[in-house]
């Protein structure tokens, strides 16, 4: 995957006019620069140069004969049901690596504030299957490193004195709590399971371990429900490093490391660069990225697909969080290496809290960024571990509560007031009955009746579908089909590699920012920053992206990653002909550019020049 860049997202407010198809040798790099300004500034990029203050300008112009309109706004389809049940399948997949033991009791004494928030929903909390499962899942053949091969095999957690009657292995609570298979308070009994000590391997997989809890266990049955909302916590201080069962990736030895380093070695990458396993290695947190595919961890797109597959609607019902090693409230940080207590290089922590320390956990990030609005991270070295699980019971809250849409819906008139969208919306009594188009809601209009609402809860697409019924309201297990014209700022390119794997085409949006700018993204900015609010293609398929230039950037891309497979680790220049050398003289033009054009990352001089952005695509 490719890292994303030091502030890499392009701040744009109109639509591009026209784009170039065939840059010129040369010229893909100030071209992104005018794309960028003149999605500001509404200006064609074919008909702006750059002054960069000095007397030297960088000609972004195309001949007419190239350029060509951009595609329409994309159209997004969201099904909701009338009245559903609130079922919720609530999946806690808790690290039992070394130095845990603190952060799980802390997550124990937090757990009644994730209940109470749960028990806000309207007509009282939703049925709930609560599960726990370790991260544990060995060492792939070696045996040296942690003694149970396959560790707990994704098992569920079942601790007779937690409350659990029989061999029950999750917690059920039905009908407003009134219907139970435990003995004592819910919190009590969770509170007991999630202490699962830290015993385990000190490498963890808890990636690995929740899609071997959810994909045909049979040690768990009757956990997961097809009418219900499935959630997946992550709750650790390390980052994943699932290997397939079968893998010696453990079994060689590293002298002079600390024996989990090959985990961040293999799994992530820095201004698109291996990390090198010296003491003295660092570099900007923001930099840095998870490698979607590595040598020999298992990729996070993999089990994302697998755990999508067990839903028949997964931007509806599968959401996934973290509470993992991050900088809270702040990405100005350093990922770096250093030695430990015994003298060995190893990663070094990320954040300290009052409960310890926490480790870059780049894949986790990646893992629950990929699922756009669905996906959510908190950091393990947050002070106040209870406002966190409240947080976090109020977004698992959000699916029953508001019919969010999954991308931003386009304003097609902004001379008007408020929201002017595009929209289609059908209504469906069964899966035999013909669909029912419904009118927008207006004074005095029919009803049942559409409008969109903003809604902070729904994130990046910022609105949520309301339905007024009159007095005919529709049937219980009614749906509803949305499709409305997607707000597109610049045009849609493909995300390589692909953050959700399902086969449709990235759309656009708008992620939400973790800084205090609001910043619109196009697609090319939200892969670069590993947010992507829709699926992209499947591995193999051909590049969706404009022009030659964006196929021969994702060949390129290839090569260097069959060379680092290879075992090379310095990617190989890129063609000559996609013009994106970055020579001195360019870099040092760069610096006099606009300070809006937010691509420093791209030029800056410690970049290593063979690092190809997805951006030139533009």
């Amino acid at each position: 995957m490719t890292a994303p860049l030091a502030d890499t997202s392009i701040t744009v407010s109109k639509r591009v006019g026209v784009l170039p198809s065939r840059p010129k040798p040369g010229c893909v790099l100030p071209m992104l620069v005018a794309a960028a300004i003149s999605c500001r500034s509404g200006t064609p990029a074919k008909n702006r140069t750059l002054d960069s203050g000095s007397g030297d300008d960088v000609d972004a112009s195309t001949d007419d004969t190239d350029a060509q309109p951009l595609p329409p706004p994309p159209e997004v389809t969201n099904q909701f049901e009338i009245d559903p049940l609130s079922k919720l399948d609530l999946l806690f997949v808790v690290a039992n690596n070394p130095g845990m033991a603190r952060k799980q009791v802390a997550v124990a004494q937090a757990m009644p504030a994730l209940l109470r928030e749960l028990d806000q929903l309207a007509g009282g909390a939703p049925d709930l299957h609560v599960a726990v499962v370790t991260s544990d899942m060995g060492a792939g053949t070696s045996t040296d490193r942690c003694k149970r091969a396959g560790g707990d095999r994704g098992v569920f957690v079942s601790n007779p004195s937690c409350g659990l009657m029989g061999q029950d292995r999750f917690a059920s609570s039905a009908e407003n709590g009134t219907t139970t298979n435990f003995q004592g308070p819910l919190e009590k009994v969770l509170g007991c399971l999630v202490q699962v000590g830290e015993m385990g391997c000190e490498a963890p997989q808890p990636l690995q371990a929740a899609r071997a809890a959810l994909v045909d266990n049979p040690m768990n049955q009757g956990f997961l429900r097809a009418d219900a909302q499935l959630a997946v916590v992550f709750i650790g201080d390390r980052d994943d490093c699932s290997v397939a069962p079968d893998s010696s990736f453990f079994s060689t030895a590293a002298p002079g490391q600390e024996w989990t380093l090959r985990c961040a070695l293999d799994g992530h990458e820095c201004a698109g660069l291996t990390p090198k396993a010296k003491e003295s290695f660092s570099a900007p947190l923001s930099e840095c990225a998870a490698i979607s595919q590595g040598n020999q961890l298992v990729s996070y797109l993999e089990v994302i697909k697998s755990l999508r597959a067990l839903k028949a609607n997964p931007d509806r019902h599968l959401r996934m969080a973290a509470i993992a090693g991050w900088p809270p409230g702040t990405e100005n940080a350093t990922y770096r290496f250093g030695k430990n207590a015994s003298g060995a290089v190893a990663d070094r922590p990320i954040c300290d809290g009052p409960l310890g320390e926490g480790r870059p956990s780049l894949r986790l990030l990646a893992t629950v960024e990929a699922l756009g609005p669905n996906g959510k991270l908190w950091s393990v070295c947050e002070p106040e571990l209870p406002a966190t699980m409240r947080q976090l019971g109020e977004w698992l809250l959000v699916p029953f509560r508001h019919r969010c849409l999954s991308a931003p819906p386009a304003d097609t008139d902004k001379t008007a007031p408020g929201l002017q969208a595009d929209c289609k919306v059908g209504l469906k009594a069964s899966s035999t009955a013909a669909e029912a188009l419904l009118p927008e809601c207006r004074q005095g209009g029919p009803r049942p009746c559409w409008t969109l609402a903003a809604e902070k809860a729904c994130g990046a697409a910022g609105h949520s579908l309301r339905v007024e019924v009159g007095s005919s309201p529709p049937a219980a297990g009614s749906v509803l089909s949305v499709k409305c014209a997607s707000d597109v700022s610049c045009p849609m390119l493909p995300c390589d590699p692909p953050p959700i794997l399902i086969g449709e085409p990235c759309s656009l949006g708008t992620p939400e920012p973790r800084g205090t700018q609001a910043t619109i993204h196009t697609d090319a900015a939200s892969c670069m920053s590993r947010l992507c609010l829709r699926p992209a293609i499947e591995p193999g398929a051909p590049p969706t992206g404009t022009g030659p230039t964006c196929t021969a950037l994702l060949q390129h891309r290839s090569r260097v990653r069959q060379r680092r497979d290879q075992g090379h680790r310095r990617p190989h220049r890129p063609p000559l002909h996609l013009g994106l050398h970055l020579r001195r003289p360019l870099r040092r033009r760069s610096r006099m550019l606009p300070q809006d054009v937010r691509v420093q990352g791209l030029l800056r001089s410690d970049q290593p020049r063979a690092r190809p952005p997805l951006a030139a695509c533009l």
